[in-house]
């Protein structure tokens, strides 16, 4: 997808879905003149709580998109997210993994907009097998979670210290935990390639 398609867009992506936004730029998009969007630039506007310092959007490129405030490239990103789980569930897709809620309170505000966009498709979230990042997916409203845990002896040995039997107890107690709070729980094994197949075969058997 362009960068020019997506900067001009999100904003009326925002404005189409609700999402409370004063858009500031000289040069903002004739869909939104007239309905409260500020032309003024060099002021500051409101979305979602966050304060945004000056947008211009008259003639993005992949550089200015770069240049923006920490907290306006967040807008972007969360509005850009939003705009293409809406295009996926058209499509009919049955599931969209929406992002990592435990990774940051952005991340999960963009997850939370996602799970309030009232869409037909399953929305997961990404999840360690720990009680931390599960949590962090239950607060975002999410009914549905993807788990993960290394099962390569190079990843355990090297990254995770742990030996095999610590990660399938993890790995089973992770599931047990969503599952006992209402979730739908997918669960995978992170490089998987490299495992052990019979040690594979024996963690999803289980």
């Amino acid at each position: 997808m362009h960068i020019e398609y997506v900067a001009i867009n999100i904003f009326l992506e925002a404005h189409h879905s609700g999402i409370p936004l004063i858009l500031l730029t000289a040069d903002r998009p004739a869909e939104l003149r007239g309905k409260g969007a500020n032309q003024t630039t060099n002021q500051v506007g409101i979305f979602n709580d966050a304060v945004i310092e000056c947008i211009d959007v008259a003639a993005p490129t992949e550089q200015d998109v770069a240049q923006l405030p920490e907290k306006a490239r967040l807008l972007v990103k969360r509005v850009v997210e939003l705009a293409i789980a809406k295009r996926l569930d058209e499509l009919g897709v049955d599931a969209i993994e929406a992002g990592f809620p435990v990774i940051s309170e952005g991340e999960q505000q963009g997850i939370k907009l996602i799970t309030k966009a009232g869409l037909k498709a399953e929305i997961c979230g990404l999840a360690r097998t720990n009680k931390k990042d599960i949590d962090a997916a239950i607060d975002c409203g999410l009914k549905y979670i993807h788990t993960f845990i290394a099962t390569s002896d190079i990843h355990l040995q090297y990254k995770l210290k742990m030996t095999r039997e610590q990660a399938l107890a993890n790995a089973i107690e992770a599931v047990e935990y969503g599952k006992s709070h209402g979730l739908q729980v997918e669960f995978s094994a992170e490089d998987a390639t490299r495992t052990d197949r019979d040690f594979l075969k024996h963690v999803f058997g289980q």
